[in-house]
């Protein structure tokens, strides 16, 4: 069973956490809860309905979702102010013009919410005839159908679903989910995937439909030990595989995340001289899971409890997820730090996946506290840097090979290919920091002077402010 991020509102079984240990945790999910209300609120109503399109239609196009037969979807509600499930709803009820068998072969449960301890049911229906409004005006099934016969719960029905399309509030790009704190949700899914192991069915991917304003950088929302992770996030713009479950049914290539996956393990091995020597402080303990919401002190995060410490703390499926580089540069970088991984917290390494498209370019940078190595895992890079003796060293790499950049040394890598490039790179330290050459000196906030620009590139203010405004 995967746990980690999602509605979070109740403490349950959750060993020996108490409510005290879990109350700042608590108070920051309510700040994001309020500040994610607000941006839905504002929202223009033409641009919501552009990306409940959007999504909509990535849902309906994607593998995972053509080849689930038995599924579980919410009903999206306009007051909530939820994507819009419409369109996916319609497809999978989809009748003949007869009333016949589905065309799409597909059985569906929705959410019943029985209580206000976090007890939901998924029933199932045949139309959308088999909806009634609760108290709270939010439609739902009717506990029986026409005939006076109780409908399908999920949890009693005779073969395993494929598929559990989630509504929330918040998300990340590493699978963290936020509700709206009641924990209806996660405890659903949390029996759902103990009944799934007790009867050694496939666990269903759990994927999340999310507008733009409701994705939050990697590790601002926090977590307990009932939070449960979700497998892939559906965005306006596009498709976000996170787990390797999602991957495999999302990709027509596997293979290539199999190479990828060695290759990381030959990079951890060949970085194993640099850790004698890391830039971080050595451990004092076996390990110090991150805790994200204390401020780091001199070089690393207080430790989280470890009573709060679960399998799942020790594993990191970031840099498998495909970098989005539709951006001024042709690149993204998606960093495996402390940040990102707080496993790593005191052990002194990272990795980084870096994408770029052909002709992209990870422009010049440094990192100031990391040695870095990296080996190309597809496409053709160019990979350069230059010494503290103004000497310029590159070469053309071809999947396989490896490169290294000296600490604190320019550098950059250029996709020379016709085909996207993936880099996987790796660092002597948790969290080795990045300087991006043109971003610093013109994106500066506040921005540094004309006259300093204008003198060290011998160009004048026309030149400088045309830059300046690309960014």
């Amino acid at each position: 069973m995967r746990s980690s991020a999602a509605d979070g509102g109740k403490i349950g079984s959750s060993g020996d956490v108490s409510a005290t240990e879990l109350d700042p945790i608590f108070k920051q999910k309510r700040l994001i809860r309020s500040k994610v209300r607000k941006s839905l609120k504002e929202m223009d109503p033409s641009h919501r309905a552009m990306e409940d399109d959007a999504i909509q239609r990535l849902v309906l196009d994607a593998p995972w979702f053509k080849s689930s037969k038995r599924l579980c979807a919410y009903i999206s509600c306009r007051a909530l102010r939820e994507v819009d499930t419409s369109k996916v709803l319609a497809k999978i009820l989809q009748t003949s013009d007869k009333d016949e068998q589905k065309l799409e072969g597909k059985t569906l449960y929705v959410p019943r919410v029985e209580d206000k301890n976090s007890y939901m049911r998924m029933l199932n229906i045949s139309s959308m005839d088999d909806l009634i409004a609760n108290s709270m005006d939010i439609l739902e099934p009717a506990p029986v159908d026409s005939g006076g016969n109780e409908r399908e719960n999920v949890m009693h029905a005779s073969e395993g679903i494929d598929l559990v399309l989630l509504p929330g509030l918040a998300f990340d790009k590493s699978g963290r989910r936020l509700g709206r704190g009641g924990g209806y949700y996660d405890t659903f899914l949390r029996n759902y995937q103990q009944l799934a192991n007790e009867k050694n069915w496939k666990q269903p991917l759990l994927v999340a439909l999310s507008y733009s304003v409701q994705i939050m950088d990697d590790g601002v929302i926090p977590i307990t030990p009932n939070d449960v992770f979700v497998d892939a996030l559906v965005s306006p713009t596009g498709i976000i595989p996170i787990s390797s479950a999602a991957i495999q049914r999302h990709t027509k290539h596997p293979s290539k995340y199999i190479l990828m996956a060695a290759l990381l393990c030959i990079v951890v091995f060949l970085l194993a001289p640099f850790l004698s020597n890391a830039a971080d402080p050595d451990p004092l303990s076996d390990f110090c899971i991150a805790d994200l919401n204390s401020s780091p002190t001199f070089a690393n995060f207080p430790c989280k409890p470890t009573s709060n410490v679960t399998s799942e703390d020790f594993f990191f499926d970031g840099l498998m997820k495909e970098g989005n580089t539709s951006n001024m540069f042709g690149s993204k970088v998606t960093p495996g730090n402390v940040l990102t991984f707080p496993a790593l917290n005191m052990l002194g390494l990272s990795m980084n996946r870096l994408d770029i498209a052909p002709n992209g370019l990870n422009p010049p940078h440094t990192h100031p506290r990391s040695t870095e190595s990296g080996v190309v895992i597809s496409g053709k890079v160019l990979v350069g840097f230059v010494t503290t003796g103004n000497v310029f060293y590159s070469k053309v790499l071809v999947p396989g090979q490896m490169f290294v950049i000296p600490r604190g040394l320019v550098h950059f890598e250029k996709n020379v290919g016709n085909k996207k490039a993936v880099i996987i790179t790796a660092f002597n330290s948790q969290n080795p920091g990045v300087v991006v050459v043109p971003t610093t000196l013109f994106d500066a906030q506040p921005s540094i002077s004309d006259d300093v620009l204008k003198q060290t590139f011998q160009i004048d203010s026309s030149v400088v402010h045309g830059i300046e405004s690309k960014f």
